[in-house]
């Protein structure tokens, strides 16, 4: 925040300090013998009351440079001779600068690092709160609700600078406010750009006016996936609610990637409350890929049931056969509760009810029966981070075994490397 007053108070003292005190420097530097000299300055504030950190760091800042250039390299002696008229000039000068202060004293301590000690007051009325608003146009409610949140970070931090101040200062430290207040809207609403209007007083009003920046936001695309309910489905349902994610058009860019997760979480909220989510018991996850075109992808899964409709074609070493497969499972924390059912050749059976229970992080292990076929079986079930997986079946009583590896392709394709009882082969699934 520092860095924030350095260009505005460093110009305004430096131009003021160098017009008013040109005659002086000159006629000190008209006398410049080998004698010992000024090789360093001091200056220290003294502020009676509370003013921002930075404020009065740069306040020195400025006045160390002014002292610089009238007591640097200056003869010691010379110097004690003029040590009134030099006291003088710095009065004069900062007491007509520092409007809303009053300037009680200046202390000077020559020597070949000199000290300056100058003693200031702040004059009532004082700015004892600062209240921020923030306009946008074009967006939606919901985004203006999170810009309001945000908003409350960039008026503390003002609350920070101003408070204490004098309101008189104001006229001379509005500078100072637009650099502070251009600092906090690049740092959190980065892609605005930002313009303020000031109603000084002993509860200063502050009005923000953000304008987006190009690049913004202009398509949203919605990618929808599920592991639980078929995916025509998922988005039947959710199709309709489109000005949910229709809100990031027109924000800029940079700020929906700035408040990435922010904005996840409040179109994930958003989504969950619907009553249609909650009478289907489904939640929703998404997440955000910003641009121009942003990229969203859509997670919907039902809270209870776990749903499956694949298709698939196995080609192996003896003969090569197709079939459908639906799966159904009623699930809790603790278990889940399942029917499988094949359409076309299967080597192990048509129809399987079963017992699933988790064995660890991303492995299941399941107990199942085959009642027209009277197979028996232990199903383990392993998911790899990426999508791909692991199945292993393995027969009790003279029951097939089976062992299957995975690979996901894309979000509706799988390649299957398989082992039945007696053949192996290559399988494509295929994810409705």
């Amino acid at each position: 925040m520092r860095n924030l007053f350095k260009c505005f108070v460093s110009l305004i003292f430096t131009l003021v300090m160098i017009n008013g005190s040109f005659n002086l420097r000159t006629a000190l530097a008209a006398t410049n013998g080998k004698e010992s000299e000024v090789q360093s300055v001091e200056v220290q504030l003294v502020v009676s009351g509370k003013v921002y950190d930075g404020l009065q760091d740069r306040i020195e800042y400025s006045i160390g440079r002014v002292g610089e250039k009238i007591l640097l390299s200056q003869p010691i002696s010379l110097l004690q001779k003029n040590e009134e008229t030099v006291k003088t000039a710095i009065y004069n000068v900062f007491s007509k600068v520092l409007t809303g202060f009053k300037l009680d004293s200046v202390d000077l301590f020559l020597g070949e690092h000199t000290r300056v000690v100058i003693q200031l007051t702040p004059l009532p009325p004082l700015i004892s709160k600062v209240r921020l608003q923030v306009r946008v146009k074009d967006v939606s409610p919901e985004i203006i609700r999170l810009i309001d949140e945000l908003s409350l970070k960039v008026e503390d931090d003002l609350n920070q600078v101003l408070v204490g101040l004098p309101v008189a200062s104001v006229s001379w430290s509005e500078a100072i406010v637009n650099l502070a207040t251009n600092f906090l809207v690049e740092r959190e609403f980065p892609g605005f750009s930002g313009r303020f209007e000031m109603k000084a007083g002993s509860e200063t009003q502050l009005t923000l006016i953000l304008t987006p920046r190009k690049p913004v936001v202009e398509m949203v695309k919605v990618h929808y996936a599920s592991s639980s309910i078929p995916a025509w489905f998922l988005k039947l349902k959710v199709k309709p609610y489109q000005e949910n994610f229709d809100i990031l058009k027109g924000l800029p860019v940079e700020f929906v990637t700035h408040n990435q997760k922010l904005l996840e979480g409040q179109i994930t909220r958003s989504l969950n409350e619907l009553s249609e989510m909650q009478q289907w018991g489904m939640a929703a996850k998404l997440s955000i890929t910003p641009g121009v075109q942003t990229e969203i992808k859509l997670a919907v899964d039902s809270l209870t049931l776990q749903t499956k409709l694949e298709a698939r074609y196995f080609a192996g070493t003896d003969n090569s056969f197709g079939n459908f497969y639906t799966y159904l499972g009623y699930h809790t924390d603790d278990y889940e509760l399942f029917a499988r059912k094949f359409w076309g050749e299967y080597p192990g059976g048509d129809f399987k009810i079963g017992l699933k229970f988790p064995l660890a992080s991303n492995l299941f292990g399941a107990f199942e029966y085959a009642p027209g076929d009277r197979f028996k079986d232990v199903w383990l079930h392993y998911q790899f981070e990426r999508g791909d997986y692991l199945d292993l079946t393995m027969g009790l009583d003279d029951s097939p075994n089976e062992a299957v590896v995975g690979v996901k392709i894309n979000d509706t394709v799988n390649l299957e490397f398989v082992k039945f009882q007696h053949q192996s082969g290559v399988q494509l699934m295929f994810h409705f």
